[in-house]
C-alpha cells in the first residue's frame, strides 16, 4: 500500500495495525498536508446494513469539530474498503506516556479538563464514545490531550458483530 494513492491522498508509511485495519501516513495533494488515513477491514463494510451503520456514526462523528478530539477530514471508499482520513497527530498515547515517563498531578488534571471538554462537545452531538481508554488518548508533543477514534464504538462496542451475524 505504501506509495499508492487513494483518492487524493499518497499513502506514505504504516503508523499501526489494529483490529479494524491499517493507520496510515498519507499526503494530501489537494490540501498539500499530511494526514492519517485509517483503511478499514474489508468485511467490516462489505455488509449492507453494517456500512450504513458504519457511515452512520462517521458522518455523525465528522460533525464535530474540537481542539481536544482527533478530526474526521474526509471519508471514502477505495474498492471495497472503507476509509476515514483524520488530523495527523505528532505524539504518544497517553498509555505509552504513562509508561514513559512520570506524570505530574497537575499535567493529569490539566489532561483530564481538556478530555471532559471533548466528551462534552461529543455528548452534545448525540455521540457516546464507549472507549475511552488509555490507548484511545493521544497526547500531542505539546502536551494537547486528544480523544481518539470517534464515531468508531459501533465497530468496537461489536454493535456490527451483532449485525453481521444476523
Amino acid at each position: 500500500m505504501i506509495g499508492k494513492t487513494i483518492g487524493p491522498f499518497e499513502v506514505v508509511e504504516q503508523i499501526a495495525k489494529g483490529s479494524l485495519g491499517i493507520l496510515y501516513r498519507a499526503f494530501d495533494k489537494r490540501m498539500r498536508r499530511e494526514v492519517a488515513l485509517r483503511l478499514f477491514d474489508e468485511d467490516i463494510t462489505s455488509h449492507q446494513e453494517a456500512a450504513m451503520q458504519f457511515a452512520f456514526e462517521i458522518e455523525l462523528a465528522s460533525k464535530v469539530s474540537h481542539p481536544n478530539i482527533c478530526n474526521i477530514l474526509d471519508v471514502g471508499t477505495h474498492g471495497h474498503q472503507t476509509f476515514v482520513v483524520m488530523e495527523l497527530l505528532n505524539g504518544m498515547s497517553l498509555h505509552d506516556r504513562l509508561r514513559k515517563e512520570k506524570t505530574s498531578i497537575d499535567q493529569a488534571l490539566d489532561w483530564s479538563r481538556q478530555l471532559s471538554e471533548a466528551v462534552d462537545a461529543i455528548h452534545s452531538e448525540g455521540i457516546i464514545h464507549g472507549f475511552i481508554y488509555p490507548r484511545n488518548v493521544f497526547i500531542t508533543n505539546d502536551n494537547q490531550a486528544k480523544l481518539l477514534d470517534i464515531g468508531l464504538s459501533g465497530l468496537q462496542s461489536g454493535i456490527l458483530d451483532s449485525i453481521l451475524q444476523s
